[in-house]
Parts: C-alpha cells; structure tokens; sequence
C-alpha cells in the first residue's frame, strides 16, 4: 500500500474516506460538515491527514456513543 501523504486535496480525502471525489465537492458546495481546510489553492482546498484523522475518529465516538 502507498503511504498517505501528509497534505490532502479532494482526490487524496475521498480516497481516505472511502468515498468519491464528486462527493467530497458536492458536500463542500452543500454546506455539509467535513473536517476545515488548513489551506485553499488555486486548485482546491488542502486539509492535514492529522485533522481527518482525528476528524474521524470524533466521529466514530460520536457514532458509539450514541447508540
């Protein structure tokens, strides 16, 4: 498997999260809660693999600890 590099763009967080890029810009365009961007691009936002990670991770507990 190919390391995940530090800096994500769209491609690179769909990737990671399992989902398509067009799905990560739809989400975007509705106002739909994704973890900040630390950057914006020319080319699109930028966000930290560490923020997505622990974006995730809040997620999950959030998930757990509502059932």
């Amino acid at each position: 498997m190919v390391p995940m590099p530090d800096l994500l763009g769209t491609q690179e967080l769909a990737a990671l999260l399992g989902i398509k890029p067009r799905t990560i810009s739809a989400y975007l365009a509705r106002g739909i809660v994704l973890p900040a961007p630390c950057a914006r691009l020319a080319c699109g936002p930028i966000w930290a693999r560490r923020d997505v990670e622990a974006w995730q991770q809040s997620k999950a507990c959030q998930r757990r600890d509502a059932i």
